[in-house]
């Protein structure tokens, strides 16, 4: 049994990003790549951070969004 577990958890870690298929006609228009160190904030010439409590969320959330990279 645990070497089953053991083989499905390398397997799943052995997965390999790849790049979003491409199909005619279509064009990517924007994107963010994130690659920042750890820690960073996202680039605010393309986000806007709200911050705001974790009660103040219109939409249910339960994340809070600050500018503090501390948890």
């Amino acid at each position: 049994m645990f070497a089953k577990l053991l083989a499905c958890a390398l397997a799943a870690t052995s997965v390999i990003a790849e790049g979003v298929p491409g199909y005619g006609g279509y064009y990517v228009k924007w994107q963010e790549n994130f690659n920042g160190p750890a820690g960073a904030l996202v680039n605010e010439g393309n986000w806007n951070i709200i911050e705001r409590a974790s009660s103040q969320n219109a939409n249910n959330e339960w994340q809070s969004y600050t500018r503090s990279n501390r948890m």
